[in-house]
């Protein structure tokens, strides 16, 4: 003080002018700063367009900042849930964010970023999102019965009738086990040359039909007494069947030699009728309800077999190496599980649309198949089974069985499955 004092003295009024001038510079330059800092850009936003009330919806959100500083997002979910800013991110960087409605009913989605110096965009503009409430016993969720099987149960057939399920069980059991259902009592396993891979039954339920892949053959069993009646040797690996609905036919695909081919026998008494390629590698198949075309898949990609000419019809090769394949119940949808997705892959029928993928996180699904009208989609996995609303495309809930993705066999008069697991065969039904 008493050296600013003696300056005073000294200088006057021209240091008064020159203090000024200093803070004036250095709030001008704190201003310049301020207006130099520009907001990120309004994010671009995506997500689905339906969910399920209580299962987390996830979009996704991308800003990029001009002046390069991190990006936070903050979601307006349209319902009365808090206000919250993601973590930052890199401008330009996509972040997920997820969110699970309480209620069900019509809600608006809208997003803003703001940068790491606290300066925010505008609102995106909203994107409209249905959820829907999850129906009570829409799907078979509940375990009524475990009905033991010898040791490496693979897949199952349940006759038209409703009144018996065929367990086919490999890994050295070598045995095809049949169960009444009335009673849930196994009956005498019929014993195999070799292990079975695959069990259908004939369109009058007169017979079961069994591939055994080691032994090259497909056999068939008469229900009526559970006695082996024919069978065929085959080149070479038979692996899935399928029956044509006017129950003529039963088709087989065989991985070898490569590609790999599709084998038309007679169900009277498996005559081979024709062959037909049909892609690298073909395990399963299904035929559509006209009985026009089959569906496989191979490693090229989902293949379209056209079943009058006997030849390939069409591929979608941007399912790479699909696994399993299933038809909706309407037979309008084709459904694959994919790797890639971790889940699975709809194909709108007959133009071979993809219009969903959908991952489930999981990449080595077992079965697919659905309930009446199509609403739900049931998928095995490692552990037990999913449930899937295809209003959504969200999973729903999961059933654990402790069980290594085995096959499901949905039976004829209800929405009532089995899963045919290791050991057992489990009812499962709507609680």
């Amino acid at each position: 003080m008493k050296n600013l004092h003696s300056l005073m003295k000294r200088y006057g009024k021209g240091l008064l002018v020159c203090l000024a001038a200093a803070v004036g510079a250095a709030v001008m330059l704190g201003s310049t700063c301020s207006v130099l800092n520009k907001a990120p850009s309004v994010p671009v936003i995506s997500g689905p367009s339906a969910g399920v009330v209580g299962v987390p919806v996830t979009f996704k959100a991308t800003a990029t900042d001009p002046d390069g500083d991190s990006v936070a997002f903050q979601f307006d979910w349209g319902d009365t849930g808090t206000l919250t800013w993601t973590s930052p991110v890199a401008s330009g960087e996509t972040t997920a964010v997820a969110h699970a409605y309480s209620d069900s009913g019509a809600f608006a989605v809208r997003a803003k970023a703001k940068d790491a110096k606290g300066k925010a965009s505008g609102w995106t503009a909203e994107r409209a999102l249905s959820v829907l409430a999850k129906a009570a016993g829409a799907y078979p969720d509940s375990v009524y019965a475990e009905i033991p099987i010898p040791a490496g149960g693979c897949a199952g057939a349940i006759t038209p009738d409703g009144k018996y399920l065929y367990v086919a069980s490999g890994q050295g059991s070598m045995k095809v086990t049949p169960i009444r259902l009335a009673d849930r009592t196994a009956l005498p396993a019929i014993q195999l040359e070799s292990d079975p891979n695959d069990i259908v039954s004939s369109v009058d339920g007169a017979h079961v039909f069994v591939t055994l892949d080691d032994a090259d053959k497909v056999l068939s069993i008469r229900t009526s007494d559970n006695t082996i009646d024919h069978e065929v040797s085959v080149a070479h690996r038979p692996q899935r069947l399928a029956v044509t609905p006017d129950g003529q036919l039963l088709l087989a695909t065989v991985i070898e030699p490569y590609p790999g081919y599709v084998l038309f026998l007679s169900a009277t008494d498996l005559t081979v009728v024709d062959t037909m390629l049909a892609g690298g590698g073909p395990q399963t198949i299904v035929i559509d309800h006209a009985g026009e075309r089959g569906y496989t898949n191979s490693v090229e990609g989902l293949m379209i077999l056209d079943l009058d000419s006997r030849t390939i019809e069409d591929s979608v090769v941007s399912v790479p190496n699909p696994g399993e394949v299933g038809l909706s119940r309407d037979g309008a949808y084709l459904f694959a599980a994919s790797q890639k997705d971790s889940g699975f892959v709809v194909v709108r029928l007959p133009d071979l649309t993809i219009e969903r993928r959908v991952n489930v996180r999981d990449r080595f699904l077992r079965a697919l198949v659905t309930t009446s009208g199509d609403d739900y989609l049931i998928l095995s996995y490692q552990h037990g089974i999913k449930y899937v609303d295809m209003r959504a495309y969200a999973v729903v809930d999961s059933l654990v069985l402790g069980e290594n993705r085995r096959a499901l066999v949905v039976h004829p008069a209800a929405d009532t499955v089995y899963m045919v697991g290791y050991k057992a065969a489990y009812l499962i039904g709507p609680r």
